[in-house]
């Protein structure tokens, strides 16, 4: 049920779910007239809601057990797909555990036990449309420095191409050079008789050895640009054109990623084999690879800041849906910190490296493929992101 634009309230929508049509019709009647309320007892329907009000949605109040789905599902639901919308918990039993978790992992703004205080409730409400507000505009405020931050990355990313392909022509040009000079060195001697100073590398030996260097400035050049290229892919916001999809080989995309990562030989031995069965999804690959990427610096990370432990990565094959298991068993997360993983330009690391950026890309790109990303974690423990892709139908 809506009702009509009579107050600055009304500008944005509050939806309750609940499977008893009576507390339906009280909430409507109790609330309408302040608020712009949409009512339903069905969860399903509740999630078309949440998608078909987008960024409308101020506060989303839901039951907890509901034939077919339980609130905190729901709730989980509305935060991947309207972050910003205020979340209230309502339930007639005890429900500890789940109000707990919700809790921990910043899924609810309030707990409300039922029956409901039609006054507390209403004074919550209110709380919910202020909160929202103020979120919007700690969004617009991010927007803009999204912006300057996405303007200064591609100045910089500019110089940086700039030099790396002189880099890449200088080296080139040495290929080309120093194999005909050590032709001519040869001769030279051949013609006078001399030998080479023992200091001077034979000609086979040289050329192998010139081989060898170049291929390895080659990689670092190639690695250098992946880095622009992921700092640039961070900071992007936009939709991703279902158009661009292709089927993808989730052990191969994984396998040849950690392949094409920078990593020292030392970082390598923490990196256990992709175990598991494989299945395919449609994504984007160089958004997945950056997905990958992002994962591996936060477990390398996570590793060395604790000198211990491994990464392991396990795949899911499902009837319904696949999933991806990217473990390490470094330093944890602290509790406190993890409800935040996923906000924008938020890290609670000291490093320069940081900016809150990465993880935030990540579930954005796995939404964008109809997937979802998730984070388990026990501090001095293990951390474990957990990617969902949506079975391919054909």
């Amino acid at each position: 049920m809506q009702g009509t634009h009579t107050n600055d309230n009304k500008r944005f929508s509050i939806l309750f779910v609940d499977d008893e049509s009576k507390n339906l019709k009280y909430f409507d009647r109790f609330f309408g007239k302040d608020f712009r309320v949409i009512t339903t007892d069905n969860p399903l329907e509740a999630e078309q809601i949440i998608d078909r009000e987008g960024e409308e949605l101020a506060v989303l109040v839901t039951d907890q057990r509901m034939p077919g789905k339980l609130g905190t599902d729901l709730l989980r639901y509305a935060r991947e797909r309207s972050p910003r919308t205020v979340r209230i918990l309502t339930s007639g039993y005890t429900d500890f555990d789940a109000v707990v978790k919700a809790i921990n992992e910043g899924e609810t703004f309030r707990y409300i036990t039922k029956p409901w205080n039609r006054d507390s409730l209403g004074e919550e409400l209110h709380r919910g449309i202020a909160l929202f507000r103020s979120r919007g505009e700690e969004q617009a405020l991010l927007e803009q420095r999204r912006t300057a931050m996405l303007s200064l990355a591609g100045n910089i990313a500019h110089e940086l191409r700039t030099n790396l392909l002189g880099i890449n022509a200088a080296v080139s040009h040495i290929a080309h050079v120093v194999p005909t000079l050590l032709d001519a060195y040869e001769i030279a001697l051949d013609q006078t008789g001399d030998t080479a100073p023992p200091e001077v590398p034979s000609r086979d030996w040289g050329r192998r050895n010139l081989s060898f260097t170049v291929e390895s400035i080659h990689a670092m050049l190639e690695q250098a640009n992946m880095a622009i290229d992921l700092l640039l892919a961070n900071g992007r916001q936009g939709e991703i054109d279902p158009q661009s999809f292709t089927s993808l080989s989730a052990h191969n995309c994984i396998k040849e990623a950690l392949e094409r990562y920078p990593l020292h030989p030392s970082q390598r031995e923490r990196l256990g084999p992709v175990v598991g069965e494989d299945f395919y999804f449609s994504g984007v690959r160089l958004l997945f690879d950056f997905v990958v990427f992002n994962l591996l610096k936060n477990a390398l990370y996570a590793i060395a800041a604790a000198n211990k432990g491994v990464i392991s990565i396990f795949l899911e094959p499902g009837d319904e849906v696949h999933r991806i298991r990217f473990r390490d068993t470094g330093c944890g997360i602290p509790p406190e910190v993890l409800p935040r993983i996923f906000d924008e330009y938020y890290s609670h690391r000291s490093t320069k490296e940081a900016n809150g950026m990465g993880l935030p890309f990540c579930r954005r790109t796995l939404q964008g493929f109809g997937g979802s990303i998730e984070c388990e974690s026990l501090e001095g423990e293990f951390t474990e992101f957990v990617i969902t892709l949506p079975r391919l139908k054909n």
